[in-house]
């Protein structure tokens, strides 16, 4: 605007429009919407420019001046109510650098969702499905009556954890109506015979794949400094990260995008993870206030894109949102693998602290000197083996066989454990080798020779074919992630008739030299008739 006509457009704003204003004594209520709509190209331009067309500082300013004139304007005629939507990345800008924030968070109303108000809009839209559309019409309960009474629990690929399918959509959401309204139409397009745990699973990671594609596209031109999240997705090989983590990936990132550069000049270190924190995509580990219990927590996005870079919440371990999983498998091959078996990623979900100890299995073949004494067979076995306790035991941290047929596995999680034990116990009987295992449990200190080691191996010597005997402490872990197992009385096994019985609990010694142990036990079958509930 020339200088002429802004200088009379403020004359005729005081003169005329200002007196006109204050002269009104009718009630009256105006709506303005969709302001940011209007000047959504001077954020989507590559390239922007104080002095161009496009500059980004435009859509802000558009907003916050209509913020700011809004609140002028009730100060100056109580018969006119304004009422103004704008988005939340603008008004944070304008609460960050403008004096009279605090009023202006006084006038104004944010439209926040609780989990329990989300739950409530999916379920009335789910409630709204024609019976056609749905698995099981006849139903009242609107996500029973949608996705059938199989579906409704959906167990984690990696935890072996189930969740309740709202909590599972929730978590592959950013908290906003929106999102939601993405995930319910994928859900909607999906078939009700195709609408298993697997093929509901596969449509809401892929519509979350297309609300993070989007929300990044959105939040890019906000942030400090431009991203290129390719680049940094590549170097994530997992989905909880230490501090230490996050340094060492900033870094490399850094390094790759100067080397990618003709010259050091403007030169600057970019916070990736800090970015990603204040967009709401890197979570944290904080005390609910509620319980007291370790949980995560993730920033609603748009709330924080202005605050200071280069700070985090101090926290042991940092989350990987749901929502990124796919974009960063699809540039990281290590991060299918890499992901948490122990906790389940999501805002407000529990968090379990690793920490020194880890459950224990130890098996061997049953009659094993059968298989060595046949040419054919013991040229192969051992080979096959190996293959075998590899294959099943990708999720684990350890899983190795020691003197030909003994089978060792390791890890945090003792569902997955037991998942992996059995399936090679049933790839054994079910094979050429005809072979049968029989294998003792325990969970603690893990480390070569712990204790968890040795007394896993002192079970599996009194167990019997097909047989796991557990501690108590093995299956309270199960029972901890949500599990639930078919348990057998101890008792029946024949060579705990041998040993001292101590109340619920067994003292299990080799001979009189041998160091007491004295554990409650349980029984758990291998066969794979009996699986996890």
């Amino acid at each position: 605007m020339p200088h002429r006509q802004y200088f009379k457009a403020q004359r005729d704003l005081q003169k005329v429009l200002g007196p006109a204003f204050r002269d009104i004594h009718t009630p009256i209520g105006a709506f303005i919407d969709n302001v940011d709509e209007h000047f959504k190209a001077h954020v989507q331009s590559e390239k922007s420019s104080s002095t161009g067309a496009t500059d980004k500082s435009i859509w802000y300013l558009a907003q916050t001046g209509l913020a700011s004139a809004v609140r002028k304007l009730h100060g100056q005629n109580q018969h006119v109510k304004i009422f103004a939507s704008v988005r939340s990345e603008a008004f944070a800008r304008l609460l960050h650098r403008n004096e009279m924030s605090q009023q202006l968070e006084g006038s104004t109303v944010r439209i926040e969702y609780l989990p329990e108000e989300l739950r409530e809009i999916f379920a009335r839209n789910l409630a709204a499905e024609p019976d056609t559309n749905c698995v099981n019409p006849k139903s009242a309960e609107p996500f029973e009556r949608f996705f059938g009474t199989s579906t409704l629990l959906i167990v984690h690929p990696r935890v072996s954890e189930p969740e309740h399918i709202w909590g599972y959509i929730q978590r592959h959401t950013l908290g906003r109506p929106r999102d939601l309204m993405t995930i319910g139409s994928a859900l909607s397009n999906l078939p009700p015979r195709l609408r298993s745990a697997e093929g509901v699973r596969r449509a809401v990671n892929q519509a979350s794949e297309d609300i993070a594609a989007a929300y990044l596209s959105e939040i890019g031109v906000h942030l400090t400094a431009p991203i290129d999240f390719e680049r940094l997705f590549s170097l994530i090989a997992r989905n909880t990260l230490t501090p230490n983590d996050l340094l060492t990936i900033a870094s490399r990132y850094n390094r790759r995008k100067v080397e990618a550069r003709s010259s050091n000049k403007g030169r600057r270190f970019v916070h990736v993870f800090c970015s990603l924190y204040k967009a709401g995509l890197l979570g944290y580990i904080a005390r609910d206030v509620g319980t007291g219990e370790l949980a995560q927590k993730f920033e609603r996005p748009g709330e924080l894109l202005f605050s200071t870079d280069g700070l985090l919440p101090d926290s042991d371990f940092y989350i990987i949102h749901p929502a990124l999983d796919s974009h960063i498998k699809m540039r990281s091959h290590l991060y299918v693998n890499g992901m948490d078996t122990l906790n389940i990623a999501g805002d407000g979900r529990p968090w379990r602290a690793p920490g020194h100890e880890s459950g224990v299995i130890k098996a061997d073949v049953v009659n094993s000197s059968r298989i060595m004494l046949d040419p054919g067979m013991s040229r192969t076995f051992t080979r096959d083996l190996e293959h075998i306790v590899t294959e099943a035991s990708r999720r684990l941290t350890k899983g190795y066989v020691e003197g030909g047929d003994t089978i060792i596995l390791v890890d945090r999680n003792t569902v997955n454990l037991i998942q992996a034990i059995r399936e090679i116990a049933r790839r054994l009987l079910d094979g050429p080798y005809v072979a049968r295992l029989r294998a003792g449990a325990d969970f603690g200190r893990a480390d070569d020779g712990g204790l968890a080691y040795r007394t896993a191996a002192r079970l599996e010597a009194v167990s019997e074919p097909e047989r796991v005997l557990a501690t108590r402490e093995f299956v309270d872990v199960i029972e901890e992630l949500g599990v639930s197992v078919a348990l057998e009385d101890p008792s029946t096994l024949s060579a705990l008739a041998a040993f001292e019985r101590r109340g619920a609990a067994y003292c299990i010694k080799k001979g009189p030299n041998d160091p007491e142990l004295v554990k409650e036990l349980v029984v758990l079958r291998l066969t794979h008739e009996a699986r996890i509930q």
